[in-house]
């Protein structure tokens, strides 16, 4: 008789067994997903037909309004405009093309007797502009006087942000914000946001066209931006991609273009359609070095 303890292979084997069954029967029920499943086949989104215009009509609006003097600005207002000023007169900081002052809501809201709320509050509104940065590896309030209508690219990129992230559920990456900031410089100043909306918009008609333009790139020596056909290929993106706007923004601003005088011909165009297709009149659309539907170099 032999003394030799029984195996525990047995139970482990049959242990993972029964697991196995189990996960099979919750995966029919649909108790849960099966491990790395295939993504289900989304159908892109229809095309809306909208034409944004309200963009450009707001900044040619603040373009009208007056920079808000320092009187006309109640006394907690007042406090913060002169510690603003100094702090640009004696240690201003560059970004995004303009002088900022490096002040924290809680440095303010110290010096004024003021919650970080309330002092938030004051700084948020006009002749205020602040941006929140990422400097020496913390979250930095920078701080300025100027017009509402003072946008800077990288403001306008922002403005993009917010809607992208609502219209998709998507967060763009620092690559993408870049691209955002392109398409702000090289569109007309205030009409960047516009043209950007239109197309994630009608996202299927737009791509319809940049496809059109990879097969002209292909057999008729490039396009304006990069000469060599041999670097384009034809591909479909069923889904909006920020850098595919970029890389075909001449086209964006051609279809856009388009859109718009289609609605001028209506008979409650809304005024400002005139002045668009003024200002997209001989504009010069560049295109970003980084392409998307041209091959990369080996």
């Amino acid at each position: 008789m032999s003394h030799q303890l029984p195996s525990s292979h047995w139970l482990i084997g049959s242990t993972h067994a029964a697991r196995a069954v189990l996960r099979a029967d919750m995966i029919v029920e649909g108790e849960i997903t099966p491990p790395n499943a295939v993504k289900p086949w989304l159908l892109p989104i229809p095309p809306t037909g909208q034409v944004f215009t309200s963009g450009f009509a707001d900044y040619l609006s603040a373009r009208k309004q007056p920079l808000k003097a320092r009187n006309d600005l109640p006394p907690s207002g007042q406090a913060l405009y002169d510690i603003v000023a100094a702090e640009l007169s004696a240690n201003p900081v560059d970004a995004e093309g303009r002088q900022w002052a490096n002040l924290s809501a809680r440095h303010l809201a110290d010096e004024l007797g003021r919650s970080v709320r309330q002092v938030q509050r004051l700084y948020s509104g006009d002749p205020f502009r602040h941006v929140v940065k990422r400097i020496g590896g913390k979250n930095t309030t920078l701080i300025r006087i100027g017009h509402p209508a003072d946008l800077s690219p990288e403001d306008q990129a922002r403005m993009m942000v917010k809607f992208w992230r609502r219209a998709t559920g998507r967060k763009e990456t620092p690559e993408e914000f870049g691209c955002l900031v392109g398409i702000a410089k090289d569109c007309p100043t205030g009409l960047g946001f516009d043209v950007f909306r239109t197309i994630v918009r009608n996202w299927s008609p737009f791509m319809a066209c940049a496809k059109v333009a990879q097969y002209l790139a292909m057999h008729d020596g490039g396009d304006e931006f990069d000469p060599d056909p041999e670097k384009f290929y034809a591909r479909y993106y069923a889904f909006p991609s920020i850098k595919v706007i970029r890389r075909f923004l001449y086209v964006a601003s051609d279809f856009y273009d388009d859109r718009v005088q289609n609605l001028a011909s209506e008979p409650k165009c809304p005024d400002v359609c005139s002045h668009i297709l003024k200002v997209l009149k001989g504009i010069g659309i560049q295109s970003s070095s980084k392409s998307v539907g041209t091959k990369k170099e080996t």
